[in-house]
């Protein structure tokens, strides 16, 4: 009788083991077979766009005829400047070139914009626009805080320029690409 209790005993104590154990292993199959997994995928769409930087004003000088206003440095004048950084490809336009203030009319003048690398992106007549096609940097790509020119000739034909202050304006407009 002794042997059968302890069998019993051992065995109750090593089958509720062993039960643990089996139910332990059933549960966690369980739960392994209800596991799932995905993936998840991010897409972003970045347009191209251009922040103007640093804008210096021209500075315009008579050359030695007399009848050319210019910013030619041979005159000592300087070309405005626009520094701008794109993320992408950039034309330009000029939207306006017209006088703001002088003390004579002058008879015809040209404002040119140049890149970076002084290939001219655009040009117009004096009182009018003009629209650039010629994209920077060609094909495409990214730049920063690069320095674009304006150059402005005013050309009085055979008229000497009367002394005062002469003002123009040139409005541009850069169109990302």
């Amino acid at each position: 009788m002794k042997i059968s209790s302890f069998c019993i005993q051992k065995f109750s104590q090593n089958g509720f083991l062993f039960l643990g154990i089996l139910l332990s292993a059933t549960v966690m199959t369980a739960r392994s077979s209800l596991a799932q997994s995905t993936t998840v995928n991010f897409t972003g769409t970045v347009t191209t766009s251009c922040t103007l930087g640093t804008v210096t004003d021209g500075l315009l000088s008579l050359d030695s005829s007399g009848f050319v206003l210019s910013t030619a440095p041979i005159n000592d004048g300087v070309a405005g400047s626009v520094f701008l950084t794109c993320n992408g490809g950039t034309t330009v336009e000029i939207t306006n070139f017209s006088e703001t203030s002088a003390p004579q009319a002058i008879a015809s003048g040209l404002a040119i914009v140049k890149d970076p690398l002084g290939n001219e992106m655009v040009r117009a007549s004096l009182n009018g626009t003009g629209t650039g096609t010629t994209i920077y940097p060609s094909g495409g790509g990214t730049f920063n805080n690069e320095e674009f020119t304006v150059e402005v000739t005013l050309d009085n034909s055979s008229t000497l320029i009367q002394s005062g202050t002469y003002q123009y304006a040139v409005t541009l407009n850069f169109v990302p690409q």
